[in-house]
């Protein structure tokens, strides 16, 4: 059986003498638990007959599906082509398609050798919260400003804005963007851009946004559809929890499903997502629900909010898991400084600000406790760190080793202001 593929669909069409064609479609193909899955539809000279969503290996619904159609079908039709001989096609056609939907992702070989080209590391669309063609995390309690912080990110790709205040490194090409809303936050988002871009003078910049309904993997063709409609490079996904549809999200089903989906869309992602609950003190939150969620994104960032004043807050992101050919990067911060009208960005140091000291790693916040060319001793810095002792010989031992702090005598001192990891 000949099979042609259509976007993500594939089909399979035959000639009946007497009746036109019959062709075979399978669109949303998908894994599941219990096997392959598709939408299997039957269409007779173009017009449907029926369709069904099932396990493609289940005899039973096949048939079901196959008896359906036959009504749609007639009986004169039936005549030049027989229930029997559209179950044996539509079975052929089934139990094909795995082997035909694995073969549609081509194999590269990969080359390397000593006279090979220096090696380059794969590009950032936005150095260092994006990684290009890759899924990126950034995940935060409730209401800590992660759309802020989205819509700030966007608004640098998308200009690109070079000049943007927390440094973030970007090309000279405009990244066309498409905001996927499960929380149909179109005027938050709209009103959090409007005042970023009259509070920093910037020009006419347009976010694609899509309200989405149901789970991510059920919207492939239309996010694939619309990124080639609109040449959308960056891809927000709002937000995880919402893209995962009704699932446990303490199980691994809805994460892998998730994944699948975005590898499948393709394009650079960047996906917000709510921490875990845990509030035992020392330990640092994850993201809420299976550790899948952080194992298959590529570069994973913290986003932090201080209490609001007035018209002021403060943010901090941290750099929680790296790609694998990058070191950790320092916190970044920034000051957001709000009027009906403006949303004005400023620099800022997340490490000087005393409600996120807990996040900062060891060797930062013995770095951070040096500051200002102060000198301590080690009890001193083990009482006002409150840092167990093995894991403060661990953490000045690298940042001797880096040349960052000396020991003279018992005091403890910087040797150079680098910012370390």
């Amino acid at each position: 059986m000949q099979y042609e593929t259509r976007g993500r669909a594939l089909v399979s069409t035959i000639s009946v003498n007497g009746a036109g064609t019959v062709s075979f479609l399978a669109e949303n193909v998908r894994y599941e638990r219990t096997g392959l899955h598709a939408k299997i539809s039957i269409v007779h000279n173009q017009t449907y007959l029926d369709y069904d969503v099932f396990n493609v290996e289940r005899s039973e619904d096949r048939r079901r599906l196959v008896s359906s159609a036959q009504k749609q079908f007639g009986k004169t039709n039936g005549a030049h082509y027989s229930p029997e001989r559209m179950k044996a096609d539509l079975d052929r056609f089934c139990l094909g398609l795995e082997t035909e939907w694995q073969n549609r992702i081509p194999m590269t070989t990969i080359t390397a050798g000593i006279d090979d080209v220096p090696p380059t590391p794969p590009p950032f669309l936005a150095y260092p919260l994006l990684l290009e063609n890759q899924p990126n995390l950034l995940f935060g309690e409730r209401s800590s400003a992660k759309s802020l912080t989205a819509a700030l990110l966007v608004t640098t790709v998308l200009l690109p804005w070079q000049t943007n205040p927390l440094g973030i490194m970007v090309g000279e090409q405009v990244t066309r963007t498409i905001w996927c809303d499960w929380e149909w936050g179109e005027a938050d988002i709209t009103y959090h851009v409007q005042r970023l871009c009259k509070g920093h003078n910037l020009t006419i910049l347009e976010i694609h946004h899509q309200p989405m309904v149901g789970p991510l993997a059920r919207n492939i063709s239309l996010c694939q559809r619309l990124r080639l409609q609109t040449k959308a490079s960056l891809m927000i996904c709002d937000s995880a929890t919402m893209a995962c549809g009704a699932v446990d999200l303490n199980k691994t089903d809805g994460a892998i499903q998730l994944y699948e989906a975005v590898r499948e869309i393709g394009g650079t992602w960047l996906i917000l997502a709510h921490t875990s609950k845990d509030e035992t003190p020392g330990v640092r939150k994850t993201v809420f629900g299976s550790q899948v969620y952080e194992s298959q994104a590529r570069n994973i960032w913290e986003c932090l909010k201080t209490e609001p004043t007035e018209d002021t807050i403060e943010v901090g992101l941290f750099h929680r898991k790296n790609p694998p050919f990058t070191r950790y990067h320092k916190p970044l911060g920034y000051r957001a400084t709000f009027s009906d009208t403006t949303i004005a960005i400023s620099s800022l140091d997340a490490k000087a600000v005393p409600e996120f000291a807990a996040k900062l790693s060891n060797t930062e916040r013995v770095v951070q406790a040096l500051r200002g060319g102060q000198q301590k001793t080690t009890k001193d810095l083990l009482a006002g760190l409150e840092m167990k002792r093995t894991a403060f010989d661990v953490a000045t031992s690298r940042l001797r080793s880096r040349r960052v702090i000396q020991k003279l005598d018992d005091l403890w001192s910087l040797l150079e202001t680098r910012q370390e990891e």
